[in-house]
């Protein structure tokens, strides 16, 4: 037995194979033959064994893996990827704020009651109870505007709460919050305060 390269693959196979092991070509078989006469098929099988050959051909290219794993591993890396940068695109969406160098906006949830009243019921918003003083030199104000005049005690110099003072909520009215100091309704900026429920 002698072993002869395939002629589509390179490989070496006998030469008594009827077709390659590792690609399924048939091998043709070159060179004497080391059987002995009785071996030798008589011209009839011979005939048989030509049709064979490529049958278990063919059945060893069936038992091999085909080209097409290589194309579903690479669906599958695709797929894969693609869910990674729609992850990242979704989390990076949720925290556009955070690392930014600007603050972000404080988010004021507001919850909702329900009232009932003989069957009826409505959805009430519920509103601040407190308005905290978050900035430095705040002034209270006559009118809910920048221009509007500022709140000044019996000596005529302005009043500035300080950080961290809390006050009664009454209304809200564009970027100012009305709040109850001494018995008056003031205005200070929702810039400089937040709200306390």
């Amino acid at each position: 037995m002698a072993l002869i390269d395939c002629p589509k693959c390179g490989k070496q196979v006998s030469d008594r194979a009827p077709a390659c092991p590792h690609c399924g070509t048939p091998v043709a078989q070159t060179g004497p033959s080391d059987e002995s006469p009785q071996q030798q098929k008589q011209p009839e099988e011979a005939g048989q064994n030509e049709h064979k050959q490529p049958e278990q051909a063919e059945r060893h290219r069936r038992e091999q893996p085909e080209e097409t794993e290589s194309g579903c591993s690479c669906m599958t890396m695709l797929f894969i990827a693609s869910i990674i940068f729609a992850c990242f695109f979704f989390f990076k969406a949720c925290n556009r704020h955070s690392g930014s160098g600007e603050p972000a906006p404080e988010e004021v949830l507001v919850d909702t009651a329900v009232r009932v009243d003989y069957g009826y019921s409505e959805p009430v918003s519920v509103h601040p109870t407190l308005i905290e003083v978050t900035g430095q030199d705040v002034r209270f104000r006559h009118e809910p505007k920048p221009q509007g005049q500022i709140y000044t005690g019996n000596n005529g110099s302005p009043i500035c709460p300080n950080a961290g003072e809390r006050f009664a909520y009454i209304d809200e009215s564009g970027d100012y919050y009305a709040v109850s100091y001494n018995g008056l309704t003031l205005y200070i900026s929702k810039r400089d305060s937040r709200p306390i429920y």
